[in-house]
């Protein structure tokens, strides 16, 4: 019989080891330059536009101007973390 060890739960460590690399290899495009910049630019422009936009057309519900403006907030907070993780890998 098989002993459950670390190693043999679900498949050797190796193998989650690739697994999680092959995921971090198909979003790295997110640590590079243009895409924060993109994050950052498109989280400004709908905390500033979107309220704005709702009062325009007549949409005047305090709770979906708080949820757009917070949604814009953390595509920011989100590109600036992304600027972070960039700057301790390394230049890109």
């Amino acid at each position: 019989a098989t002993r459950n060890t670390p190693n043999n739960r679900c498949g050797s460590v190796e193998l989650q080891y690739i697994l999680v690399e092959q995921v971090v290899d198909d979003w790295r495009f997110l640590l590079y330059r243009p895409a924060i910049v993109s994050l950052a630019v498109s989280g400004a422009l709908i905390a500033s536009l979107g309220p704005y936009l709702l009062k325009k057309f007549g949409l005047t519900s305090p709770r979906l101007a708080r949820v757009i403006t917070r949604t814009g907030y953390a595509l920011s907070w989100i590109s600036v973390g992304f600027f972070i993780v960039a700057g301790f890998i390394g230049n890109r």
